[in-house]
């Protein structure tokens, strides 16, 4: 299990919370064989503007690739890496939409 990336939007509480939620979580996005394709960061995109907190299913085959992917995915589609766990990416954008609405 990997925490890192830390937003300074999100404290320690936050983390933990967000946490919390992913064990309901099943994954939004499942990457295949064909690895970070314009589809796949499409998908993303939907699935972080549904929910805030998502979890992508990976292919990878080591730590450090998981790593690399879930920093591509970071910096690409603007999220906070919430967790890393076995094949699983846990990360979260705040819904700029859901707050104007409020």
């Amino acid at each position: 299990m990997t925490d890192n990336k830390k937003s300074p939007a999100l404290n320690t509480h936050d983390l933990r919370e967000l946490k919390n939620q992913l064990h309901h979580l099943k994954p939004a996005v499942v990457i295949t064989e064909a690895g970070l394709t314009n589809a796949v960061f499409q998908d993303i995109e939907q699935a972080l503007v549904e929910s805030e907190l998502i979890k992508i299913r990976t292919n990878a085959s080591s730590s450090e690739e998981l790593t690399t992917i879930a920093d591509e995915i970071c910096a690409k589609v603007k999220a906070v890496l919430v967790q890393t766990m076995g094949y699983i990416i846990a990360v979260y954008r705040k819904n700029v939409l859901v707050e104007e609405q409020q």
